[in-house]
């Protein structure tokens, strides 16, 4: 029985599934900080999701929150910590190992299908990679 090569789907992160966790923290790799106002108006969100979200990562010690008064009104200002910033670093980088070893190269690439072996034991007919209803579909 043959099985396909290790994966790194066990160092992706799973705080970094969700997108808008995983949004909040490249935008504070980008910015030494953000408010929330700032925060909800980037990520076009809700005050309650985007609160959620921002619990969860300052749960796990991701992220850091330094709430100020700024003419008489409560400000928060988040920062990403040592922690978050080195789990996306590992997150972006487990993230980049899968797509390499994808056995297609993405739509536009001079190269897609040519010449390239499968790595997942998975076939690319003609490596064109086509977007459905349903998701991504390789024909």
């Amino acid at each position: 029985m043959s099985h396909a090569p290790d994966l790194p789907l066990q160092a992706l992160d799973k705080l970094f599934e969700h997108r808008m966790r995983l949004a909040i923290a490249v935008l504070l790799r980008q910015h030494e900080r953000i408010n929330f106002a700032r925060f909800k108006q980037v990520l076009e969100t809700t005050d309650g999701n985007l609160g959620a979200q921002l619990r969860k990562l300052e749960d796990a010690g991701y992220v850091a929150v330094d709430k100020q008064f700024e003419d008489r009104k409560p400000v928060s200002w988040y920062a990403l910590t040592d922690a978050g910033r080195a789990a996306l670093q590992a997150h972006v980088a487990a993230l980049q190992q899968l797509i390499s070893q994808s056995s297609c190269r993405l739509p536009g690439s001079a190269a897609a299908g040519v010449g390239h072996q499968p790595a997942l034991g998975i076939g690319c007919a003609s490596g064109r990679l086509t977007r459905t209803r349903k998701g991504m579909v390789i024909s």
